[in-house]
């Protein structure tokens, strides 16, 4: 009876982590390239395991995009929901942000996001 009973008990499911914000915001218009990227999510983050690229909009669709971030994306000791990467030196026009997360509850999530970088006159 006690058997039935533990595999009739309902288990809460464990959800991937989710997006709050992104900095820059999805479908911002900068002025110039951001020196880096942030990601707030609204479960804690494993340490390792996780991404950020950042390419240019026209390649979205090609096997290996040209990434523009500097070194690894990495967990913000102080907040372990707050992830971030530096970004290099990125001209005017459409990008993407692409970003994978591992939760300490052991999902994966995974996104995209856009921004524009105006052409200066």
């Amino acid at each position: 009876m006690i058997f039935a009973v533990v595999l009739l008990t309902p288990v809460p499911a464990g959800a991937h982590a989710q997006l709050l914000r992104i900095s820059p915001a999805d479908g911002a218009e900068l002025a110039a390239g951001p020196a880096e990227i942030d990601l707030w999510f609204n479960e804690l983050l494993d340490v390792g395991f996780n991404s950020i690229a950042v390419f240019p909009a026209a390649q979205i669709a090609a096997a290996r995009p040209e990434d523009h971030t500097r070194g690894s994306a990495h967990v913000d000791t102080a907040d372990e929901t707050h992830l971030q990467c530096s970004v290099g030196s990125i001209g005017p026009g459409d990008w993407v942000v692409q970003w994978r997360v591992l939760s300490r509850d052991g999902h994966v999530a995974r996104g995209r996001t856009t921004f524009r970088i105006r052409a200066t006159d």
